[in-house]
């Protein structure tokens, strides 16, 4: 997985996002990091480069080109790994795939998905 140097706007975003979020006592649980979207049927499918972070509220995806994604984790169901997402293969990479109650599915490549499970696994458990 190619991850490069094109986070200039969302960088400053960020930091915006986790200093608002210590004074408001949302607390991350995973990110921020880089990451692409996958898609979804019901968050967006245009698919895109970005950074992800998980907080005890919500996951957050912001697109280099602006778009957000904003589920919040009331919804996270669960997570799973997948080699296929929404009938796409992309070079032998694992999607990191994030269930929600609607029913809908994201998918993200990260590039520690055992991480990004763990971490929505400790949210489902309070």
């Amino acid at each position: 997985m190619i991850f490069g140097r094109w986070m200039g706007p969302s960088d400053k975003y960020f930091a915006r996002f986790q200093a608002d979020a210590a004074t408001t006592g949302e607390r991350i649980v995973a990110g921020p990091e880089k990451a692409i979207y996958r898609g979804s049927t019901t968050y967006g499918s245009v698919k895109g480069n970005g950074r992800i972070v998980l907080t005890d509220q919500r996951l957050l995806f912001r697109k280099i080109t602006g778009g957000i994604i904003d589920v919040p984790t009331s919804k996270v169901v669960g997570s799973r790994q997948s080699k296929s997402f929404r009938r796409s293969r992309v070079g032998g990479q694992t999607h990191f795939v994030v269930i929600t109650d609607h029913p809908d599915e994201l998918g993200f490549f990260v590039r520690d998905r055992d991480l990004w499970e763990r971490a929505c696994k400790s949210l489902q458990q309070k």
